[in-house]
């Protein structure tokens, strides 16, 4: 594993232009270019609902959606969303530097819901050697 960060972003479902988004910084030890590395990055979105989405942007990069899966988790009785980023070498690994990085989220959300948080947290990157 590469690291965990465990701030988090509050996203408030309240209808406001523009979008709800957030910003995590993060800093990585290994070159994700090399050709043996292979890296995934995961975090956790509470709150959110199957119609609703995220735009993704690493260091102002928009990850394509085929890069991205999302999964519905429940851990002691707490539903979320477990959302996997494939840091493929080629597409994104260029984009993800060794040292200092920025992760970005940009909220759709759907404002039938009513007005709520959405709770973005617990990046992580893990980082194998094949």
């Amino acid at each position: 594993m590469g690291f965990t960060y465990r701030p988090v972003v509050r996203l408030n479902r309240a209808r406001q232009t523009p979008l709800p988004q957030g910003v995590f910084a993060f800093r990585l030890a290994e070159d994700l270019t090399e050709e043996n590395v292979k890296a995934t990055l995961k975090f956790k979105a509470i709150g959110i609902t199957e119609k609703e989405s995220f735009d993704i942007q690493l260091n102002c990069f928009n990850v394509p959606e085929e890069y991205v899966t999302r999964s519905r988790e429940e851990v002691n009785g707490l539903r979320f969303y477990q959302y996997s980023v494939d840091l493929d070498k080629k597409v994104l690994g260029p984009h993800v530097v060794k040292g200092d990085n920025q992760f970005f989220v940009r909220f759709h959300p759907d404002w039938s819901e009513g007005e709520s948080v959405v709770t973005v947290g617990e990046l992580e990157v893990y980082v194998s050697v094949q």
